[in-house]
């Protein structure tokens, strides 16, 4: 069941600080599984998040957005029981065909009995004004996205590089991270660099 004291209940006055705050807030035991689980992006699903309560996080519908959002978050959790908080730029699955982009925090706590815990929240990205032309690469991108396809650009004029999360997740790193040249020779053979 759920632990006391930690999150205010919802008939609690300060509970709605956490709704006005956080898309999503909770929180898991020592081995990553709900304890409790709230929040008005609920709202928007067809789920009910008491009923997940005792499984697994990370194994939610919600993170099956891409086959290596489950495993960062995982990550993430395994980080938040060995006592680092961590943050992930992701997206939350609405529905089969809908997501939102989240900033998915974890931070270790202890509850009141001295059982470790995770505290588990979601927030909307800072979305800043972007130019047109950013906007229409948006678009592009977002194509190739709901395509399923990888797809990178290069914007000479602000030396940046934009990508769709499929060609994050083939780089490991989580849907929003930044795809940098440095990144993708992560990912190239050591023996084959300099060629």
């Amino acid at each position: 069941g759920s632990d006391p004291g930690l999150i205010p209940r919802t008939e609690d006055p300060s509970a709605a600080i956490f709704v006005d705050v956080f898309l999503l807030f909770g929180y898991l035991d020592s081995e990553g599984n709900i304890l409790d689980l709230r929040g008005r992006i609920f709202d928007d699903t067809n789920a009910n998040p008491e009923l997940l309560v005792r499984q697994p996080f990370a194994e939610t519908v919600f993170w099956q957005s891409s086959e290596a959002t489950a495993r960062m978050i995982e990550k993430a959790i395994q980080s938040a029981i060995a006592g680092e908080s961590s943050r992930l730029h992701l997206d939350f699955r609405l529905r089969a065909e809908e997501k939102v982009p989240v900033i998915l925090t974890f931070q270790p706590i202890l509850s009141g009995d001295g059982e470790q815990r995770i505290f588990v929240y979601a927030q909307k990205p800072d979305t800043p004004e972007k130019a047109e032309n950013e906007r229409d690469l948006e678009h592009l991108l977002l194509g190739a996205e709901v395509a399923d396809m990888g797809l990178w650009y290069w914007d000479n004029e602000t030396r940046h590089l934009f990508s769709t999360p499929c060609t994050n997740e083939i780089f490991a790193l989580t849907a929003y991270d930044e795809l940098t040249f440095e990144k993708i020779l992560q990912a190239v053979y050591p023996e084959d660099i300099a060629f």
